[in-house]
């Protein structure tokens, strides 16, 4: 299968272009999504997050399915490269996994074409 990797700065026009594929028929894995499912609520990436950064990352309001409060780890990784360092080493393996995945159900549909939707292909 080829396997193209759509990327670009923030407004760039990826979400247009992935958009486009998608209405030609294309498949399109969006590496955002795939970050967003892999720390969902009851998720194993969720559990790593928590014991990597504590409980109060969770939002307050969800009952026993709380989630992460993206605001709340921003705040705290973003300026702080450690802890930024920390984050993506437990995300980024989850988000290359669940991708080799994706792209395993998309060969098995016999897709020959895919796209890669994921802005920092070359910087990570």
């Amino acid at each position: 299968m080829i396997w193209v990797g759509l990327t670009g700065g923030i407004a760039s026009g990826k979400s247009t272009a992935a958009g486009i594929l998608r209405q030609m028929g294309f498949s399109v894995i969006d590496a955002d999504q795939v970050a967003r499912q892999v720390v969902a609520a009851g998720t194993p990436g969720l559990q790593q997050v928590i014991q990597a950064f504590g409980p109060e990352i969770l939002n307050a309001d969800q009952g026993p399915a709380r989630g992460l409060d993206r605001k709340k780890l921003a705040d705290r990784v973003f300026h702080h490269p450690e802890e930024l360092r920390k984050l993506e080493s437990i995300v980024h393996p989850l988000v290359k996994k669940a991708v080799q995945e994706a792209k395993a159900a998309e060969i098995k549909k016999g897709r020959t074409m895919a796209f890669y939707d994921v802005p920092l292909l070359f910087e990570k």
